[in-house]
């Protein structure tokens, strides 16, 4: 890829997409595009996770200000069609991904050129392949079809007041939130240090990390919800149905929708 012409749109990014697939045979060897956070084996929180980030980008919702699903709007049913045409352009009808094993993602190991990614990128360039640091890059600014969009999420640690122990939890708190500590730390999980004061340490230990506090100024906390386990696995299974192509994609979110209706309608039955 041109590293000063990276993909814009939608569409720059499935062509890019398509171009840098590689196969042998039946087998794609490698993959211009990363599908194992929204394919195949992921879990359904990745799913759901990097579904929002294309959701946002073309300016839907998941849901409403009271949790109702919005998978049948214009845009969701968008999302699914590009996502959709994303998998089929990487892995085509009756291909195999085939990914060396071995430590890191797929792009760590030269088995994918794009994909979706957190700070853990940062740290197994460090760890596994040094030799990248000059060649990994972050699209900056993200692409987008109508918002320049991506998602973060936020750890913290709090003290539960039932805590038998809090003024030892608090010791552990001030602890673990040291300068010192949280370089450390961050550094080997590959998130952001959170503390201003660590900053240029941080960026001096994982070179990388430059990229994810450039991209701060494009990210949008990825939204909190009640049920949450139980809801995405229910879009989760219709998803999967429909990005996999054994089911057409809005019957698929329809029946999402109505999954997920029933679930909230329980919850809130339950708090009554």
């Amino acid at each position: 890829m041109d590293p000063n012409q990276p993909p814009r749109s939608w569409s720059e990014l499935l062509t890019a997409a398509k171009r840098l697939t590689k196969t042998d045979g039946q087998q794609v060897i490698r993959q211009g595009y990363d599908l194992s956070r929204w394919t195949g084996t992921a879990s359904h929180f990745a799913r759901i996770q990097d579904f929002a980030v294309y959701l946002w980008q073309i300016g839907g919702e998941l849901f409403d200000d009271e949790y109702q699903p919005l998978f049948t709007s214009p845009e969701s049913i968008a999302t699914m069609e590009f996502l959709f045409q994303l998998k089929e352009a990487v892995k085509p009808p009756g291909y195999q991904v085939v990914v060396p094993s071995g430590g890191g993602s797929a792009l760590i190991k030269g088995a994918a050129v794009i994909n979706l990614a957190g700070g853990w990128i940062s740290s197994q360039v460090h760890q596994y392949a040094p030799d990248l640091l000059d060649v990994v890059k972050a699209i900056v600014p993200v692409p987008g079809e109508k918002n320049q969009v991506t998602n973060t999420f936020t750890n913290w640690l709090g003290i539960h007041s039932q805590s038998r122990n809090k003024e030892l939890a608090w010791e552990f708190i001030k602890a673990v939130t040291q300068p010192t500590v949280l370089v450390d730390l961050n550094a080997e999980l590959g998130l952001l240090s959170p503390r201003r004061s660590t900053i240029t340490e941080f960026a001096r230990r994982r070179p990388l990390s430059k990229y994810m506090y450039e991209t701060v100024e494009y990210v949008r906390s990825y939204p909190v919800f009640p049920m949450s386990s139980q809801l995405t696995q229910a879009w989760s299974s219709q998803y999967t149905l429909a990005i996999e192509g054994q089911l057409g994609i809005v019957p698929a979110m329809e029946e999402a929708s109505r999954q997920w209706r029933v679930i909230l309608q329980e919850w809130s039955g339950a708090k009554q």
